[in-house]
C-alpha cells in the first residue's frame, strides 16, 4: 500500500533510511557507510529535513518497508530508500508520470 507520510512516520522513516543506507546494496565500504550514517536520524533536524519535502511510504503489513521523498515544487525525486530486501519495488513505478 502506498500513502502519503505523516509527521507520526519519523521513527520508522529514519529505521528505513538508516537501513537502507547501512545493509543496502551501494558501491561504498562499511567503514564509509558508518562515517556517513554513524545512527539512525532523530529529532528535530531529522524532522525538519522530512518536513520540506512531500513523502510517500510503503507499507507491508503494516510496517514501513520504503519510501521516497520529492521536492514540493516539482518532481524531482530527493531519495528513494528499501529496508531489507522486501523492500517495494512499486513505489517509484507507482510515482513515474504516465
Amino acid at each position: 500500500m502506498l500513502r502519503w507520510a505523516t509527521p507520526a512516520d519519523a521513527p520508522e522513516l529514519a529505521r528505513v533510511f538508516f537501513a537502507a543506507v547501512r545493509e543496502g546494496p551501494s558501491p561504498y565500504t562499511q567503514a564509509q557507510r558508518r562515517a556517513w550514517l554513524p545512527e539512525p536520524p532523530s529529532g528535530e533536524r531529522w524532522a525538519f529535513r522530512l518536513a520540506r519535502l512531500e513523502t510517500v511510504v510503503a507499507e507491508s503489513e503494516g510496517r514501513i518497508t520504503g519510501f521516497m521523498t520529492v521536492e514540493p515544487r516539482g518532481l524531482h525525486r530527493s531519495c528513494v530508500h528499501f529496508a531489507g530486501a522486501s523492500g517495494h519495488r512499486a513505489l517509484p513505478q507507482a510515482l513515474r508520470p504516465h
